[in-house]
């Protein structure tokens, strides 16, 4: 008849210390407090806030759901009221452990003037990914990282594995790399 398969997809799923993956059912909220105490004079480093890195799997299947689903999804995430409040997000420059397949934005082998340096492939699930998440949370901090160098920029000339180059013209082309990301 087409079509697929229901998913049987549990209510809950818990995990703790040798205690993973159970499955339970949602009950009603507890109405109890909790008292926390936190000494005055102590002061490790000011906390800001959760967050998670922006992916194009992530994107990938939030896709699946109808839109009415992924807007209440990012809304679990971004919004104070009805999510977890999520203050910052990583964007990755280029691939990550999470990317749909490896890639750069310049795969061009000694491209030192970054001529073909593109973000077109993001256009497809990061940006969409962000602006979703930005319409709930425009307050959100965005900070970008690279997963690794172009391939040609390495000593094995693999995104996986393997070091940057060190000579110079690398790395004024990696520096130029960044720079376009940010441009």
């Amino acid at each position: 008849t087409g079509g697929t398969l229901p998913v049987d997809e549990p209510e809950l799923v818990t995990s703790g210390l040798n205690d993973y993956w159970q499955q339970g059912e949602l009950t009603e909220l507890a109405t109890a407090t909790a008292d926390i105490s936190v000494s005055p004079s102590t002061r490790y480093q000011r906390w800001d806030g959760f967050g998670g890195t922006f992916n194009e799997a992530g994107w990938e299947v939030l896709l699946l759901l109808d839109a009415g689903e992924r807007e209440r999804a990012i809304r679990m995430l971004f919004d104070a009221v009805e999510g977890a409040s999520f203050a910052y997000g990583r964007i990755p420059i280029g691939a990550s452990d999470y990317a749909l397949s490896r890639y750069t934005l310049c795969e061009q082998a000694d491209d030192f003037s970054m001529s073909t340096f593109s973000i077109a492939r993001d256009h497809d699930h990061l940006i969409p990914f962000i602006q979703a998440a930005l319409a709930v949370k425009p307050e959100l901090r965005l900070w970008a990282s690279p997963w690794s160098p172009p391939a040609w920029m390495k000593d094995n000339n693999s995104i996986d594995g393997g070091n940057m180059r060190s000579e110079p013209q690398i790395l004024e082309a990696h520096a130029l790399y960044l720079a376009r990301f940010v441009e």
